[in-house]
């Protein structure tokens, strides 16, 4: 073997060398993060959006849909990324006006059955709040998140995140759309955390009532002012 080749050798186990050191802390901290939201008395807090900042993404959907089902919003509380769209079918056998007078993103989806033609989009992040013309109860809510890593809260007010990976700080939000005050609440989660499966407690506090309990009354935040009533 002459000099060159034992040179591009020794080059080359210096870059494997490298790679390995660079590459260790993200792998390394591959993990399952399990968070469980609560209020103040402990009791599990479904519908929380929950955002993990500082991992690498993983694979979206690129279809969402919020369902109009016995007059209900279905689901209660959506999560999508920013830029993406949503269907809007109505499977009522009677027809509904949806529309949404957020700052996040203002739309009107007049009178009608079946699923309409078009998509909306939803550009900018934010709580969008969902209503109906026609049903005061109808209250739903899009959350357009721009975390690389984000799910609702089940039942158990539990999200699981599979195969974690982060080679810095790792910061965790959980916001709900009925709590009054809408700023996140956030905290840290450190190495030992990603690497030990453990299950994060978040509690939140400040809830109002369930909207949807709600009739068009002036101190409702969710049904005042809308500009496309008639």
């Amino acid at each position: 073997m002459n000099a060159a080749q034992t040179g591009r050798q020794g080059r080359g186990k210096h870059f494997l060398l490298f790679a390995c050191m660079v590459l260790a802390p993200v792998l390394a901290s591959a993990a399952s993060v399990s968070v469980r939201v609560v209020d103040s008395q402990g009791n599990p807090v479904s519908g929380t959006v929950v955002e993990l900042f500082g991992v690498e993404a993983a694979p979206q959907d690129h279809r969402y849909a919020v369902d109009q089902q016995q007059k209900q919003f279905v689901p209660h509380v959506s999560v999508i990324p920013s830029g993406a769209s949503v269907w809007f079918p109505n499977s009522d056998d009677i027809r509904h006006h949806v529309y949404s007078f957020s700052p996040a993103r203002r739309f009107e989806l007049k009178l009608y059955s079946g699923t309409p033609a078009d998509p909306v989009g939803f550009p900018d992040t934010g709580m969008v709040a969902l209503g109906c013309n026609i049903h005061d109860g109808m209250v739903g809510f899009i959350y357009v998140s721009d975390a690389p890593r984000y799910q609702v809260s089940d039942n158990r007010g539990r999200v699981d995140f599979d195969r974690v990976s982060a080679s810095g700080p790792v910061r965790l939000a959980v916001r709900h759309p009925w709590r009054n005050e809408q700023l996140p609440v956030t905290r840290s989660v450190s190495r030992r955390e990603l690497e030990t499966n453990t299950i994060i407690e978040m509690t939140i506090n400040d809830l109002g009532p369930d909207p949807r309990n709600r009739r068009a009354q002036p101190d409702n935040p969710f049904i005042r002012k809308n500009p496309f009533a008639n």
